[in-house]
This record gives C-alpha cells, sequence and structure tokens, in this order.
C-alpha cells in the first residue's frame, strides 16, 4: 500500500489526537525529512523524556504508536532515538543533527 506524502504539520496534527501524550515528552523530527528536496526514506523521531515522569513501558508504547501511525499513514519506516532531558542538555545533538520540535 502507497502511504501519503509526508508533511510535518500533518504529522503533526495527527499525532497530537492519535498518540495519548502526557507531561514529560517532547517529540522531535530531524534527517531528510527536515531536509527541503531530500528524498524522504524513513522518519528520524527523537523523544526527549524526564526519566522522573516516564518509565521505560511509555516510552515503549508511544514508539509503537508513532511506528504505527506512519507505518499506516505515509508507509515508511521509523527510527528512533531518545534522550533524556539532561542528555539533551548536554548533548548537541538537536542543533547538530537540525532537529525540529513537533510537540
Amino acid at each position: 500500500m502507497m502511504g501519503r506524502s509526508f508533511s510535518i504539520i500533518d504529522f503533526q496534527k495527527i499525532a497530537k489526537t492519535v498518540i495519548s501524550w502526557k507531561e514529560g515528552y517532547q517529540l522531535y523530527l530531524f534527517g531528510s525529512v527536515t531536509r527541503k528536496n531530500s528524498f524522504i526514506g524513513d522518519l528520524d523521531v527523537l523523544i526527549v523524556y524526564d526519566p522522573s515522569r516516564i518509565v521505560l513501558e511509555d516510552l515503549k508504547a508511544l514508539r509503537s504508536a508513532i511506528c504505527t501511525l506512519v507505518q499506516n499513514r505515509y508507509d515508511l519506516q521509523t527510527d528512533f532515538c531518545c534522550l533524556t532531558n539532561s542528555e539533551a542538555r548536554s548533548s548537541n545533538f538537536i542543533r547538530e543533527e537540525r532537529a525540529k520540535r513537533i510537540l
């Protein structure tokens, strides 16, 4: 099945309604999806989370929900990276990857 063409704005709207969002998460996109005129072969997602509020099972459930959403709607594979708030602050990952916060 061929999915729809990918739109960050569309994904953001759908993610807000499909994913049961909890306090303590930030969701970013990075990689080819954030570069203009780039072939989108997969969706690279960064989840920044507060480990005092979010447990591993919550991260797994969020990952599963996003994978299902992206596969069904866009027919794309999803790759994930997860960082705690402190890891995100102490690294340059978000800046270096030009990640765009969507939630």
